[in-house]
């Protein structure tokens, strides 16, 4: 009984090490094809990042001196629409909040009550 216990045990071990061993060999494969996609995706993703600051920042500057976007099409027209759309919330929120200022007979500008 003890040579069937320990040879059951050896078994066991044998097995447990096989399938560790294999578990490494698996995780080793998927850790340099996540390295093999990583660097093959890097040269893209960072073309496309300076591809859009350098668009945004060049639309934003457009924005600013109120240049018109037609010539650039419609991605360009959707951003102005999208930047008038942003400037027309900011202008609202900046009118209701000197309404509520005037409505308690204060300046929207003033943070404090002269008088007190």
């Amino acid at each position: 009984m003890t040579e069937n216990h320990t040879a059951s045990i050896t078994n066991l071990e044998s097995e447990n090490a096989q399938i560790i061993e294999q578990m490494w060999v698996d995780h080793k494969a998927e850790v340099e094809q996540m390295k093999a996609d990583h660097k093959a995706e890097v040269p893209r993703i960072e073309k496309v990042a300076k591809e859009s600051i350098f668009g945004i920042s060049y639309l934003c500057w457009c924005q600013k001196r109120e240049m018109d976007f037609s010539f650039m099409g419609d991605l360009l027209g959707d951003f102005e629409e999208h930047c008038r759309k942003a400037q027309a919330a900011v202008n609202t929120t900046e009118v209701t909040t000197a309404a509520e200022g005037g409505e308690n007979g204060e300046e929207a500008t003033s943070g404090h009550d002269p008088e007190s």
